[in-house]
């Protein structure tokens, strides 16, 4: 996804060229001392020859490989620090104290299964309020019964108040911050970074003065996002694999390498479901779906995907079902992917020619989800027939989810970059779509709340539809 915000670096500067470009010059000049001398005019040509007599000379090679070899350790030693979190000296030295009185409940933002709320009014809704951060988020708000948390693009960590949008408090870790957030005990914790991210963190918070308590440091990127299990978390760690950890001491429970890992784990009674998807730097491996043992991390099963999976699974009944859809790369297959939870045994599948790039909600009997082209879909959980696909903006690269609002029984799509869509979630129907001026970059699911709808984008444009 880091492709929407970073641009490549290419070496431009390889002295050992000296050496064919000196050869192909003496050429260049030999053929028109020739040409000359049909028409009797006589050329020099010593300028050139002198210069391949230099660089051939063995010390001129030496020297242009030497030269070489330190431009390449230069280049990679750049990237290579360009690449690592901010140093913990620049997250201490950067931030201050800031109390919080407030004990925070446990909160999390990995809810995907509703039921239907038919006691409703369906209403049209508008833009109630709207406030410009100074960057924005690519996961939706964290929510508290006061206030709001979620990481921006520049890599601040915020709190921010629930009826005001006002910024309440500010922690810099300095790298992107575009995983979900969790709140346990009184503490926060997220990952952070990219697909070029190496070395990064994950974050334990002090919520009582919103200083760094303890971090984790993992070989991969942690932009994905964690599931609680009991008193530890499965945080995916990109190429590193998938880690258990504790949440009290972040110590390690089990590491399992099981591939490039940025799917949010499932868990269930029997098991932790997660996906992996092909790297974007090294796509080495094809995509898998695991089944691992909660206590060890041990395979119990895996099988191959037809595509990546970025996204957390869904279960239904005995199931478990990955969605997959490539980003990286050009692909014509896409879908979900069903597998019995206890064997790994494929019991279905649904194909779509548009890569599924959202997370699934279960809505009563049935999965409902939108694709990259910016289609919501609504199919029978049971067996996977389609009920209904309902066109909303093709924006392409659409990453944000639909969400099920239960206050008033609607659909809600936010589109990359052509505003707010409702639908009726029997029919598809369109209900209702907001075309905002300055709409852009959202790739966040909206967060729905009794008071209204929130959205947020890159940008750090945060709105309440009420």
């Amino acid at each position: 996804m880091e492709e929407l915000l970073l641009s490549n670096i290419q070496v431009s500067i390889i002295p050992t060229v000296l050496i064919p470009l000196s050869l192909v010059s003496f050429a260049l000049s030999m053929v028109a001392s020739f040409i000359a001398g049909l028409f009797g005019i006589k050329l020099k040509t010593e300028g050139a020859k002198k210069l391949v007599e230099l660089v051939v000379k063995p010390k001129f090679i030496i020297f242009a490989i030497i030269s070489n070899f330190v431009f390449l350790g230069l280049f990679k030693g750049y990237d290579y620090v360009k690449t690592l979190p901010h140093p913990l000296f620049y997250i201490q030295y950067s931030n201050d104290t800031q109390i919080s009185n407030q004990f925070y409940e446990n909160s999390i933002t990995d809810k995907f299964e509703f039921e239907r709320n038919l006691n409703v009014k369906k209403t049209e809704l508008n833009e109630q309020l709207h406030v410009k951060l100074e960057s924005g988020a690519f996961y939706m708000p964290l929510v508290t019964e006061k206030s709001f948390f979620f990481g921006t693009k520049n890599g601040d960590l915020l709190e921010i108040d629930r009826k005001s949008f006002k910024v309440l408090r500010k922690l810099k870790l300095g790298t992107f911050i575009p995983s979900g957030l969790i709140i346990h005990n009184n503490h926060l914790y997220t990952g952070e970074g990219v697909h070029t991210t190496h070395h990064a963190r994950i974050y334990k918070i002090k919520l009582k003065d919103f200083t760094v308590d303890n971090i984790f440091t993992t070989k991969g990127h942690t932009e994905g996002t964690a599931t609680l299990l009991s008193d530890s978390l499965i945080f995916p760690a990109g190429g590193d694999g998938v880690y258990r950890i504790e949440t009290k001491s972040l110590e390690k429970i089990w590491h399992a390498k099981i591939g490039h890992t940025d799917s949010q784990a499932l868990v269930e009674s029997e098991a932790v479901y997660i996906g992996t998807g092909l790297d974007k730097v090294d796509p080495k491996e094809r995509a898998k779906a695991f089944a691992l043992e909660k206590t060890t991390g041990e395979i119990i099963w895996k099988r191959d995907l037809i595509a990546s999976s970025w996204f957390k699974p869904i279960a239904f009944d005995k199931r478990v079902c990955f969605v997959t859809g490539e980003i990286y790369f050009k692909s014509e297959i896409s879908g979900l992917e069903c597998f019995e939870r206890s064997s790994g045994k494929p019991v279905g599948t649904y194909r779509s020619l548009s890569p599924l790039t959202s997370l699934p909600i279960l809505l009563g009997e049935n999965f409902v989800f939108a694709k990259r082209n910016g289609e919501v879909c609504s199919i029978k959980a049971k067996n996977l027939v389609e009920n209904w696909c309902q066109k909303t903006a093709n924006d392409g690269h659409s990453y944000s989810s639909i969400m099920y609002d239960k206050f008033r029984d609607l659909l809600v799509y936010a589109t990359r970059a052509s505003g707010l869509f409702t639908l009726d979630p029997d029919s598809g129907k369109l209900i209702q779509h907001l075309s905002i001026e300055g709409w852009k970059s959202t790739f966040a699911r909206p967060l729905v709340l009794e008071e209204g709808i929130i959205t947020i984008d890159l940008e750090g444009n945060i709105r309440r539809f009420n």
